[in-house]
């Protein structure tokens, strides 16, 4: 396929409507690109954004993070996790300057991984984005409201997060000869 932006729209489109986008949403495609609808001025949200509000399986199906039976796409979810994870390692590593914070965050995962305590990750991950001074991710802060989707986006996450610290040079696990 050629570098046009036409052919490219094209592809993305069909990939939509054959369902096979990997819970990516195309929100308006149109001559002059890929355009987000726009608000008209005045007027006002008709819903408060609130993962407890019972709205996040909806959303999530809106992302392709679930299927029409409302069951977790396990592969989807694994897509969605290591985007996330590769982009929060990077925020770390750049908000900390070097290995010693993020392996510092790394160690505090991994003690609360180990008691299989996933709620008390997914609020650490909050608090490391507070502490960044950052708003976590709008579809991470939808997995609030799911405590199903926070197990299983915990349980993907952990061992990506130890996969990056290990392929930067920064952590080598215990018991693992060079």
């Amino acid at each position: 396929m050629s570098g046009n932006p036409k052919d490219k729209q094209t592809l993305y489109r069909q990939k939509a409507e054959a369902g096979n986008c990997f819970g990516l949403c195309v929100t308006q495609l149109s001559e002059s690109g890929v355009n987000a609808m726009d608000k008209t001025e005045g007027q006002q949200n008709s819903r408060t954004p609130d993962p407890f509000d019972g709205s996040a399986r909806e959303r999530f199906a809106h992302m392709g993070l679930v299927g029409n039976n409302g069951n977790l796409r396990i592969k989807h979810m694994l897509i969605f996790t290591n985007i996330f994870t590769g982009a929060f390692y990077d925020d770390l590593l750049d908000f900390h300057g070097d290995a010693g914070g993020v392996l510092a965050v790394f160690e505090a995962f991994k003690a609360l991984y180990k008691k299989e305590d996933y709620q008390h990750m997914y609020l650490l991950m909050s608090v490391q984005y507070d502490y960044m001074r950052k708003p976590l991710p709008d579809p991470v802060w939808w997995l609030a409201g799911e405590g199903e989707a926070v197990s299983a986006f915990m349980v993907m996450f952990m061992p990506q997060f130890e996969r990056l610290l290990i392929s930067g040079g920064y952590y080598k696990p215990e018991g693992v000869e060079p």
